[in-house]
C-alpha cells in the first residue's frame, strides 16, 4: 500500500481532518488533480529546488 492510501483509509476513519500538502504543491501543481483521477504515477515528489523557484 503505497503512503496516499495509507492516508485516504485514515481520513475515512475520521482519524483527521486536514491534510497538509503544501510540499506537493510546490513541486507539482496539478498534484490535486492526478490524485482525484488516479494519475499516482504521474506525481512530481517534492525536494528543495521546488522552494528555490518561489524567490
Amino acid at each position: 500500500m503505497d503512503s496516499i492510501e495509507r492516508l485516504l483509509d485514515r481520513l475515512e476513519r475520521d482519524e483527521c481532518d486536514l491534510v497538509a500538502v503544501g510540499r506537493a504543491l510546490l513541486a507539482d501543481p496539478q498534484w490535486a488533480e492526478k490524485v482525484l483521477n488516479d494519475r499516482l504515477d504521474e506525481l512530481i515528489p517534492f525536494n528543495r529546488d521546488a522552494v528555490e523557484s518561489l524567490h
